[in-house]
């Protein structure tokens, strides 16, 4: 499987990308083909930027709460993923990236993600009620009342 993964990823995508460049190069031209490139990475780069800070102020709203922001973690890997896929030049990675903007696709996405993350996690949580000890260099412990006795 991970083989497959990465045959699909280095060497089909890279093919595709070149096959889909050169047909949209021959039928808008290279200086075409170019500019629609550079302006929809910049336009990408810009609503990945204004993604990113929705998902961000989501994230610390959500941490302020006490609550897990684990929705939040999902839409920020989908939307960096986003980004790199729009700044990365190329027609098929730029509508996958596109896809991983609208937000009703990382809803579909988290929605995946924490299903399965939730059926395969478990969470132990522990408290400690003792003293904080901090210590730099060497720890000296003062005596009790004990100890004089």
């Amino acid at each position: 499987m991970g083989l497959l993964i990465f045959l699909i990823v280095f060497v089909a995508a890279p093919l595709l990308e070149l096959y889909v460049l050169i047909q949209v190069g021959s039928s808008i031209g290279i200086l075409w083909t170019i500019a629609v490139l550079i302006a929809v990475s910049f336009i990408g780069t810009w609503l990945a930027k204004r993604e990113g800070f929705r998902i961000l102020r989501s994230f610390v709203e959500t941490s302020k709460r006490g609550e897990i922001p684990s929705r939040e973690m999902v839409h920020g890997v989908c939307v960096v993923t986003a980004g790199l896929l729009l700044i990365i030049p190329g027609f098929v990675g730029d509508v996958f990236g596109i896809l991983l903007l609208l937000p009703p696709i990382r809803e579909g996405i988290t929605a995946l993600v924490l299903r399965r993350s939730t059926s395969r996690t478990t969470v132990i949580t522990a408290t400690y009620s003792g003293p904080i000890v901090e210590a730099t260099g060497e720890l000296s412990v003062p005596p009790t009342e004990e100890d004089d006795s």
